[in-house]
């Protein structure tokens, strides 16, 4: 009997410090640094751009910010083109595509509109729509959602995509996503979102239409809307309702979702 029990506790042992190697894979925490070290060229560049950029350069809000950015994603694009899969883009359903993020879009701008307008007094938001990027419309609605899904998301999933867990993928992106705008929650639940749909589909293309969408919706002037969330605002119960409907739909029939993601993506791929 006693040497059955020192049996088992020395198996016990050899679990655990089996279960601790397998934390401190080496492999596991390269791949981390690896991560992390790309993420970080993304504010390194903006950084460096910003510190010597030309005087006349900060007169300009898209000079001053918005450039030296994109030239960080720009930047991790190249590290990981590498890991670039053209039928990501290429052989999907078009058509379903399309509407797929379109719907996605339309989902999206309530639900992040709604938590970004929580505890602001209707008097303190503009009535406007985003005004002060329409000279550069094209900018904001297609290179800035093509730039910010390859550099945040499609790459770096690409590259560490079954070196690191999915879960921390999701979580880590969406929250340097989150962090590289001024409303953090919102866009990392929509950073989440997007995330967690590239990983079940490998659409790309889906991705990058959606953020174009959600922008181009950006445009249209608050005060068509403004009133109707705020009255979902003095009713929150209206929004958390209706959220749990939709989550509890997707988990029900999540083998209807998956279906209906999937047929955006070519079956020959």
């Amino acid at each position: 009997t006693n040497y059955r029990e020192c049996k088992k506790k020395k198996s016990k042992w050899y679990e655990y410090f089996f279960s601790i190697k397998k934390i401190l894979d080496m492999k596991l925490i390269i791949n981390f640094l690896k991560f992390i070290g790309v993420l970080a060229l993304i504010p390194l560049c903006a950084y460096l751009i910003i510190r010597f950029e030309p005087a006349e350069w900060s007169k300009n809000e898209f000079l001053s910010v918005a450039m030296p950015t994109a030239l960080g994603f720009f930047c991790v694009v190249l590290i990981c083109i590498r890991h670039f899969k053209k039928e990501q883009f290429t052989k999907v359903n078009f058509f379903r595509t399309i509407l797929f993020s379109l719907a996605l879009a339309v989902i999206l701008h309530p639900f992040k509109n709604l938590i970004d307008c929580y505890g602001i007094d209707i008097s303190d938001l503009s009535t406007e729509g985003i005004t002060y990027y329409t000279k550069v419309l094209p900018l904001y609605t297609l290179l800035g959602p093509l730039l910010e899904e390859l550099g945040t998301r499609i790459m770096v999933i690409n590259t560490f995509k079954g070196k690191l867990p999915n879960w921390f993928l999701i979580i880590s992106t969406s929250l340097f996503f989150g962090f590289l705008h001024y409303s953090v929650i919102s866009n990392f639940m929509m950073g989440v979102i997007l995330s967690f749909l590239f990983i079940r589909s490998g659409n790309g293309l889906l991705l990058i239409l959606t953020h174009f969408f959600y922008n181009l919706f950006s445009f249209i002037p608050r005060e068509y809307y403004v009133h109707f969330y705020m009255f979902l605002l003095e009713h929150i119960y209206i929004p958390i309702i209706a959220f749990i409907a939709i989550l509890t739909v997707i988990i029900l029939k999540k083998d209807m979702f998956k279906a209906l993601l999937l047929s955006t993506i070519d079956k020959n791929r």
